[in-house]
């Protein structure tokens, strides 16, 4: 009997550093710990705070290359994109009843408006993660059939295409309107699929791959240092210039260069791996759902805003101990959901989508009908 193929876990410890490189960032920037420095502060703490969240929007890319250097060959089903879906509107209401009970959060039509239309209200919007990810999900199909329609040269042409719009012109002309997190998501997308169509030579050798990122790892390290003492002289807040956004030159080139590596490491399978992997997602939806639970968490619970007085050394102890530590409990919170409630409900998904497509076709029928009626007026 052919034994069954088990998944490597590379990738899946890939999907957790890109989670905990998140949540490290959320740490510093979500906490108000910088607000504590004066400006034009140069000291060792101002420093590795900057260092230790840095990489935020360089794990976000992570997450969307991974999803295109998987998903270009594969199909988006409706269970896979209505799985991810369910646990954010359980997340989504549930942590606001629970901020409401607690004292955080507030009722009105505006509010119960903004809460029950984010993905809509907030896509595209830098920092807005989640609700642009469900936006450009939807474009997968469309994207994995114009990847199939063009010639490998055609496609490489395109992939530095979009780099020089997103990247170059924002990292060196100083072009901010060129971003928008759905628009960023689809051309990273396509570089993870030709990655995986037609991977560069750099990207299928562990060596040179883990010496590009080493030496992304460097620079953009050593553009944060520069920057902070640059910007204790200009006060114009560029300290973290070159990953401050998911386009920006440093973050674009680790988070190729950083899964290019893990793609080429053979670390086996460990199914403990691989569980917590699963949870990366509900770890973002958790710890970061709303500005009432960010307040909560990180000031009024963690106290993380106070942490600018303690002692260097105390202060890198507890960062690392708190990022871990709220990732852990995170990931522990997933880990019940899933077993309690998503296992049951989608293992009778079958039932759910043959209701889901019926209200679909119903819609559809109705936007028909009103889109005739429009032509018929019209002519």
């Amino acid at each position: 009997m052919e034994k069954k193929k088990t998944r490597e876990s590379n990738i899946e410890l890939l999907r957790i550093i890109g989670m905990l490189m998140v949540v490290a960032h959320h740490y510093v920037v979500n906490s108000g710990i910088l607000n504590g420095f004066e400006p034009g502060n140069t000291s060792l703490k101002f420093i590795f705070l900057n260092l230790w969240g840095m990489w935020g929007k360089t794990g976000i890319n992570l997450f969307v290359l991974i999803s295109g250097y998987f998903m270009c060959k594969n199909q988006l089903t409706m269970k896979r994109y209505c799985k991810v879906l369910f646990e954010w509107i359980l997340y989504h209401f549930g942590i606001y009843l629970v901020m409401l009970v607690a004292g955080y959060e507030t009722t009105g039509l505006r509010r119960l408006f903004d809460l029950t239309f984010e993905i809509f209200r907030h896509a595209n919007e830098s920092g807005s993660f989640e609700n642009s990810f469900f936006i450009f999900y939807l474009f997968i199909p469309f994207m994995n059939k114009f990847i199939q329609s063009i010639s490998k040269t055609e496609f490489k042409r395109f992939v530095l295409y979009l780099i020089f719009v997103f990247t170059v012109l924002s990292t060196f002309f100083f072009n901010y309107a060129i971003f928008g997190e759905v628009f960023w998501f689809s051309a990273v997308y396509f570089i993870g699929a030709y990655l995986r169509i037609y991977p560069p030579q750099w990207s299928v050798v562990l060596k040179s791959s883990g010496r590009l990122l080493l030496l992304s790892l460097l620079v953009s390290y050593a553009s944060v240092v520069l920057l902070i003492f640059v910007d204790s002289k200009l006060h114009r807040d560029i300290v973290m210039f070159f990953v401050s956004d998911a386009n920006k030159l440093g973050a674009v080139l680790v988070s190729i260069f950083m899964f290019a590596t893990f793609k080429n490491l053979r670390i086996g399978y460990s199914k403990m791996v691989n569980l917590v992997a699963k949870t990366t997602f509900g770890v973002l939806l958790i710890h970061s759902n709303n500005g009432a639970l960010r307040q909560y968490l990180w000031q009024d619970l963690l106290h993380v805003d106070t942490f600018y007085s303690l002692p260097f050394g105390i202060l890198v102890m507890k960062s690392i101990l708190i990022t871990a530590g709220v990732f852990a409990v995170c990931s522990l919170m997933d880990i019940i959901r899933i077993y309690l409630i998503e296992r049951p409900v989608f293992d009778h998904f079958d039932r759910f989508e043959a209701v889901i497509r019926k209200a679909w076709e119903s819609i559809s029928a109705i936007g028909r009908f009103f889109y005739n009626g429009v032509i018929r007026l019209v002519k």
